[in-house]
């Protein structure tokens, strides 16, 4: 696979860019999430990131460069935004009664996502073997781009996901999974070749 610093070039448009140190969310990285509102929709490779106040900058500043490419600099009044509060987000999920995701407390985030699956590298930038390796939690630099849209009625920006690149670990978001190592003991010999006693009812 090509390194992900290989594809950075002094071509690259500015409506491309690569976030540093971001922490992922809800990761679809290898197998592409089904739209369960649309089930006519393709699946799509996704996830979130939660940025720090630099990213938001450089990440606006690609918009910007959309919507003046789009628009002329001025984006139509039904414009949708492709920066999303936390806050936010957990208000509408206390409304409904749901948990709030304490992680995205104060933080803004994108939803990055491309229909053609994404390159995802370790930190010496090689192919990632242990898909493990990538969980929500961790961090990561991820290249994303911005797309400006106008069809049917909606507008906005979006970001398209590139390439993700793993860059460090960070404590997993949710309940910590159990290896099976500190689940189970040692199974006695005799015991296991014993009759397993089952009642076939």
């Amino acid at each position: 696979m090509q390194k992900v610093h290989d594809l950075m070039t002094t071509k690259t448009p500015k409506t491309r860019v690569i976030t540093r140190n971001v922490r992922l969310s809800f990761p679809y990285l290898f197998k592409p999430k089904k739209n369960n509102l649309d089930p006519s929709k393709d699946p799509r490779y996704t996830c979130d990131l939660l940025l720090t106040d630099s990213e938001v900058t450089n990440l606006k500043a690609a918009a910007q460069v959309a919507i003046q490419d789009k628009w002329g600099g001025k984006p139509p009044a039904h414009f949708r935004s492709p920066f999303k509060s936390g806050d936010e987000l957990n208000a509408k999920r206390e409304d409904r009664g749901k948990d709030p995701y304490p992680e995205y407390a104060g933080m803004t985030f994108i939803s990055p996502w491309s229909e053609d699956p994404v390159g995802v590298v370790d930190q010496n930038a090689d192919a990632l073997i242990d898909k493990n390796e990538i969980y929500a939690g961790c961090f990561v630099n991820a290249s994303v781009t911005a797309v400006a849209y106008d069809k049917g009625g909606n507008a906005g920006v979006f970001f398209a996901l590139n390439n993700v690149q793993k860059h460090r670990d960070g404590d997993p978001f949710g309940p910590a999974r159990i290896s099976a190592e500190n689940e189970f003991g040692e199974v006695d010999a005799a015991a296991a070749g014993a009759s397993s006693g089952r009642d076939y009812l």
